[in-house]
This record gives structure tokens, C-alpha cells and sequence, in this order.
């Protein structure tokens, strides 16, 4: 059972979706910052507190998410922590609405929320209004991105360049490397076989 009455007690939400994040933002990167934090601030941080999802992208839905939805559901029924924090509010979440509905459910449940690495007073009344416009700045930016990217990947398998994000190629091709990127070859023996299975399927 949480006493309010003495230091906080928190519950650290971890998450890294991609293998690109491990390099800068892995879980030990998040998990050491915590612990630091936690303890700079005086907080009591339980190793078993520490709720974490490896290899999930942001948009899975709680149920999709273990860690999230431990967190969210049995750690705040049995009161096991009164405030939960983050690494980063995207860690939790990257869109506007679903962290609103998440950060909401804690506060009703009496649970404060923070991040680390972003300076929003969750405890003023303010923070509905600024949230959504600092964050709504962010996923605009980060469509921008993905908007560039997609766009460059068009670009390049127009010009016959193989732009799919795993280097080894579908069945029947194989990759060659040049200065500009991955092109598609056919791959000869595969090939046969494939013609032989479309034959028969025919």
C-alpha cells in the first residue's frame, strides 16, 4: 500500500521499438538515467517497479504493450507506486489523444506523472492545454519526416533501387551494393523454382 504521506514512490516506464534506438536511446540509457533521477530527487524506485517494453513500437495499444498494461492496470489497483515516470513522454506514447487518456487515468487514480527529459508540470491544470500544443508541434514535425522519407524511398525504387528497410531480398532476387544504394538481381536457381510453383499453382 502507498503512503502519500511520505517520499514518492515511482514506477519507471522503459521502451525502445527499433534496433536504431539501442544504440542511443537502449533500455540501460533510460533504466540509468531513472535510477539517477529517482535518486536526485529523492524518490523510492523498486527494482520490481521498473516496467519495461523491448521491441515495441509506439503505436501497439496497451493490451499489445505487457509492461503498459501491467503498469496501467494491476500496479495501479494494487497502489504499488503514486507516480509514474518516464524517459521521454514518447516513450509512452506518440500520439496527442491516447497520452491524454493515459496521463488522465493516473491522475484520477491519484498517481502524478513525469518525464525526465521535459519540464511539464503534470500537477497544474495548464499542462491539458500546453501538452497537446507541444506535442501536437512534435508529431507534426515527425510526419514532415516521415513524409521526406517515404518520399525519397519512391524516388529511389522509381530508379529501380531496392528500398526495403531488410537487406536480404524476397525469394527469387538477390542484392547487390552500389554508391546510390541496394539494386534487385534475379537470383537464377530460385528462380526456377518459382516459375515451377507458379506452374503448378496455374
Amino acid at each position: 500500500m502507498v503512503n502519500k504521506f511520505k517520499r514518492p514512490i515511482v514506477a519507471g516506464y522503459l521502451r525502445v521499438s527499433t534496433n536504431t534506438q539501442t544504440k542511443w536511446m537502449s533500455i540501460e540509457v533510460q533504466k540509468n538515467d531513472l535510477i539517477r533521477f529517482c535518486k536526485s530527487n529523492n524518490y523510492i524506485l523498486k527494482e520490481k517497479n521498473i516496467y519495461i517494453d523491448n521491441w515495441f513500437s509506439w503505436y501497439y495499444w496497451p493490451e499489445k504493450r505487457p509492461a503498459l498494461e501491467r503498469l496501467l492496470y494491476s500496479g495501479i489497483n494494487k497502489k504499488e507506486f503514486n507516480k509514474v515516470v518516464v524517459w521521454k513522454i514518447d516513450r509512452l506514447w506518440r500520439k496527442n489523444s491516447i497520452i491524454l487518456w493515459v496521463v488522465q487515468s493516473l491522475l484520477e487514480n491519484r498517481i502524478e506523472f513525469e518525464s525526465i527529459n521535459e519540464n511539464f508540470d503534470f500537477n497544474n491544470i495548464n499542462w491539458k492545454l500546453l501538452l497537446p500544443i507541444f506535442w501536437g508541434l512534435a508529431e507534426f514535425e515527425r510526419n514532415n519526416i516521415l513524409f521526406r522519407t517515404l518520399n525519397g524511398k519512391r524516388m529511389k525504387s522509381e530508379n529501380g533501387y531496392y528500398v526495403w528497410w531488410w537487406k536480404v531480398a524476397k525469394y527469387g532476387y538477390d542484392t547487390y551494393h552500389t554508391w546510390k544504394g541496394h539494386k534487385l538481381k534475379i537470383n537464377e536457381e530460385e528462380k526456377e523454382i518459382v516459375n515451377r510453383i507458379f506452374k503448378d499453382v496455374n
